[in-house]
């Protein structure tokens, strides 16, 4: 049997000289920070959304805007979270009246592959249409 030992012993001290020298797996990379982009604005010279971004991470994304009112009556804006064609999300700013408010809102989508882009419009109270809906992509 110090036949079988010797060759057992053998292999074992190869395995592990094996492992010793194999490379080790590359580290996973870590996750993105998230990528915050500037919009385009939307509305008239009296009201309507400035100062536009979103920062988008893994599932969600938060924008940041300026609501203008400059005209009789109110504004606020609408926000919606699209992951490819579906609307994950959802909100409106508060209204507005006579002043310029800076507002944050943040999108949840609890997705795999989370939020793409952000749909985002204003209405007012006094126009008698919308503003333009504008996109604003990852």
């Amino acid at each position: 049997m110090p036949g079988k030992i010797s060759i057992a012993l053998s292999v074992a001290a190869a395995t592990a000289a094996l492992a010793l020298a194999a490379p080790a797996a590359p580290a996973q990379p870590p996750a993105p920070a998230g990528a915050r982009v500037s919009c385009p604005v939307t509305g008239g010279e009296t009201s309507g959304l400035r100062a536009i971004s979103a920062h988008f991470t893994n599932r969600s994304v938060t924008v940041t805007a300026t609501v203008v009112d400059d005209q009789l009556g109110s504004t606020r804006a609408h926000f919606r979270a699209i992951q490819g064609r579906n609307v994950v999300a959802v909100a409106p700013s508060p209204w507005v009246d006579d002043e310029r408010r800076s507002v944050t809102i943040p999108l949840t989508a609890d997705r795999a592959g989370g939020v793409t882009k952000v749909e985002y419009w204003t209405e007012s109270t006094s126009a008698l249409r919308d503003s333009t809906h504008r996109f604003c992509a990852r």
